[in-house]
């Protein structure tokens, strides 16, 4: 019997797919870089559009890749899934800016995560789990 009929339907799939990505993506390195400089600028877009590259907390401004774009209600992953995706989710935000601006702030990461923990919705990645050999899963 294959190996792959011992594991789960999603496993496998799982499997299957980054194995597939990583082919792609050396066969393809022209067309990453181009989904990633369109990740960025539209990133870049969204800052600009929420007032800068500066966090609204404590005015943090001397490193862009620290700053975080941060739902206000913290249902930030709920969003994104019902749009099917962070990437489709912030493309509505850059031809909406209104809409962006009431739901969305920039935040740098610390004090992205402290407000995550004051506010209870900061989630462990090793809470419940077990450890094996030195790895959390």
């Amino acid at each position: 019997m294959p190996p792959h009929y011992k594991l789960k339907d999603t496993e496998y799939s799982q499997k299957y797919f980054a194995k597939y990505m990583r082919e792609y993506r050396k066969k393809n390195p022209q067309y990453v870089k181009k989904d990633s400089d369109k990740r960025r600028d539209m990133r870049k877009k969204l800052l600009d559009i929420l007032g800068g590259t500066k966090c609204t907390h404590c005015g943090f401004d001397k490193d862009i890749r620290v700053l975080q774009i941060d739902h206000k209600d913290n249902e930030g992953a709920e969003d994104a899934r019902s749009f099917g995706g962070s990437s489709k989710m912030y493309r509505y935000y850059v031809t909406n800016p209104e809409i962006a601006k009431t739901k969305l702030q920039v935040l740098c990461a610390n004090c992205n995560i402290i407000k995550q923990h004051d506010e209870k919705t900061w989630k462990s990645p090793t809470k419940g789990k077990k450890r094996k050999k030195g790895i959390w899963y």
